[in-house]
């Protein structure tokens, strides 16, 4: 990593990190994550477990933002500006410059907000011969809002979306393509076969959930009719990121019955 200072007197930061498993050979992938930026928060650990994949079986240069000081208070700003305003200011977050060349720029977003971290690396379009934006989560109504953040997305190739009734909306505003690919989780870590272990934990509930399902199923817990495994603390962070999404799967691997709300959003 080397650092210089550019003409604002914030600092630019150069980074080409390789993975590990890949150390010594030319990087294919150029891949840009959120993981230092949003490290410990739990709903966005599959990505990051989708990233290491693709470590493991490509060759890559891994790219992680830093925070900065004022990250907590910037990015709020920074998201104000950009949904009421259609601008914005740096959220708080070191600068990057691009320095190799690779074949695939691949960035890796959960929501539109998260894409105003791309616009503080640089170099990236003129290094990479070809660039895909992961866009997790974009639900048609949140377009019309979000059209500064999706804007930002013009640069790119091609834009994969896990929410398919969004492609054509998204598609309309920043008129690149856009293509639908299901999300998924390391089915290898998560899968009990072939040394199957006991299915001791007869209901695991994680996330949003029925007061009036979960009410029920304490009562029958109460009443030792069953093993009901569920949260019991407020909060979105976990202590060590690999920790809690191998407990998640040892525990998912043992239950008989696995439940995860749905939020359903209904039109007006």
């Amino acid at each position: 990593m080397t650092r210089a200072d550019d003409p604002l007197g914030t600092q630019v930061d150069t980074v080409n990190k390789a993975s590990d498993d890949t150390a010594g050979k030319q990087a294919r992938i150029l891949l840009h994550s959120q993981r230092d930026l949003y490290s410990n928060i739990h709903f966005r650990l599959g990505l990051y477990e989708f990233e290491d994949i693709i470590s493991q079986i490509d060759s890559i240069d891994m790219l992680a933002p830093q925070r900065e000081n004022w990250f907590k208070y910037g990015t709020r700003i920074a998201n104000r500006l950009a949904s009421y305003h259609n601008t914005s200011i740096n959220p708080g977050i070191s600068k990057i410059k691009v320095q190799k060349n690779y074949d695939l720029f691949f960035a890796v977003v959960s929501f539109p907000r998260d894409l105003l971290n791309l616009k503080y690396l640089e170099g990236w379009k003129d290094r990479c011969k070809t660039s895909i934006c992961w866009l997790n989560e974009i639900w048609v109504r949140d377009i019309a809002r979000t059209k500064y953040y999706l804007r930002l997305l013009k640069d790119f190739d091609y834009i994969i979306l896990q929410c398919a009734g969004s492609i054509k909306a998204v598609q309309e505003v920043v008129k690149t393509k856009s293509l639908y690919s299901p999300y998924g989780i390391d089915a290898i870590l998560f899968c009990p076969y072939p040394n199957a272990p006991r299915r001791v934990i007869d209901v695991y509930s994680i996330g949003r959930r029925s007061e009036e399902t979960h009410r029920t199923l304490l009562r029958m817990g109460r009443e030792n009719k069953m093993f009901y495994v569920y949260d019991t603390m407020a909060g979105d962070k976990v202590l060590n990121t690999t920790e809690h999404r191998t407990q998640f799967a040892n525990m998912a691997k043992r239950s008989r019955y696995f439940i995860a709300k749905k939020q359903i959003y209904l039109k007006k």
